[in-house]
């Protein structure tokens, strides 16, 4: 790995930035999200798996 070259890049600002962390702190939020988290943990448990011959 002699030949490494470091590159700069510019990114545009992401609008989705402005979003980051507007639920810290939010109790009801926690909640929801684990809710959701062990609903897909479920989902992915209890999957069929179906093979053929």
């Amino acid at each position: 790995m002699t030949n490494i070259e470091v590159l700069m890049l510019e990114v545009a600002d992401n609008p989705w930035t402005e979003f980051i962390g507007m639920f810290e702190g939010d109790d009801e939020f926690a909640e929801l999200t684990a809710e959701l988290r062990a609903e897909r943990e479920l989902e992915l448990t209890e999957s069929v798996f179906i093979t053929c011959p």
